[in-house]
């Protein structure tokens, strides 16, 4: 179900950047915040599944999974560790943090949209020898297939390109948006 929603009658402050403006201008909801819910409950409902017996260490990627993250930790249903790691300018995860507490343990990650190539994950796996990897994501390929071994899933299976809103931003503004929506 897609919902036209209109931000125009909303005023702005001067600092507020020109791309923000025209992205609260006029965008299209292209999934609403019941279905983004839904979709995070399926995934901590698959994660408790396969996860809860290992004692994993869920690791949010920054700043764009802080959203996401949030969302996921308050569905899981067993013990697990958090934290949070950066990722650079590049979407670059900087994991070195994280060496030590992921040792011989399972990583699960998660992220709003694939940050970084498998490749990065991988080989930071390999050096703070990880046990098992996993990634989840807000937002993943419509064929619902993953796209590696190291793939956990994603919320919502969509094509869709640009969204906003549930954790994802423009110019550093709608990543509060409820919702998922596409600039008109």
């Amino acid at each position: 179900m897609r919902l036209d929603i209109d931000f125009s009658p909303l005023r702005f402050d001067d600092s507020v950047p020109a791309a923000a403006r025209r992205l609260y201008t006029r965008a299209q909801q292209i999934y609403s915040a019941e279905q983004v819910e839904r979709g995070v409950d399926r995934l901590a409902v698959r994660l408790t599944a396969n996860w809860q017996n290992y004692n994993p260490l869920l690791i949010t990627l920054l700043p764009a999974g802080f959203v996401f993250g949030g969302m996921l930790m308050r569905r899981v249903v067993f013990p697990c560790q958090h934290m949070a790691v950066a990722c650079d300018k590049r979407g670059v995860p900087q994991l070195e943090a994280a060496h030590a507490a992921a040792e011989r343990r399972v990583a699960l990650f998660a992220a709003t949209v694939a940050a970084a190539s498998e490749d990065v994950f991988e080989q930071w796996a390999q050096q703070a020898d990880v046990a098992e990897l996993a990634i989840f994501t807000l937002l993943g390929p419509a064929s619902g297939a993953d796209s590696g071994a190291q793939v956990g899933g994603a919320a919502i299976c969509t094509e869709e390109a640009d969204l906003f809103g549930s954790g994802l931003a423009v110019a550093g503004y709608g990543a509060n948006l409820p919702g998922l929506y596409k600039p008109e």
